[in-house]
């Protein structure tokens, strides 16, 4: 996404580039990331972040932290959330 430079160590929300409310959602993340967070569509190349399989990644939004430990489903959305500084649902 254009606007914010990426830090290339940072965790990864990969999101169906495909479906208009996890572009929104996507983009909320990346500007209330600051950067801090890399959001990529997983039908996009990831370049050298950590990507679970494609079969997972069509069934559900996942985070993978700067570990390498991967969340998927609400977890993976709790975790992004928690990373924003919010601690609360939207």
């Amino acid at each position: 996404m254009p606007g914010i430079p990426e830090d290339r160590s940072a965790p990864v929300v990969y999101y169906d580039g495909d479906c208009g409310f996890c572009r929104r959602w996507a983009t909320r993340v990346q500007k209330g990331g600051g950067g801090r967070i890399r959001v990529i569509p997983y039908q996009e190349p990831a370049g050298d972040a950590v990507r679970p399989p494609r079969a997972d990644l069509e069934r559900a939004v996942h985070f993978v932290d700067a570990s390498g430990r991967v969340y998927r489903g609400a977890e993976a959305v709790f975790r992004v959330m928690a990373r924003m500084g919010r601690r609360r649902w939207p």
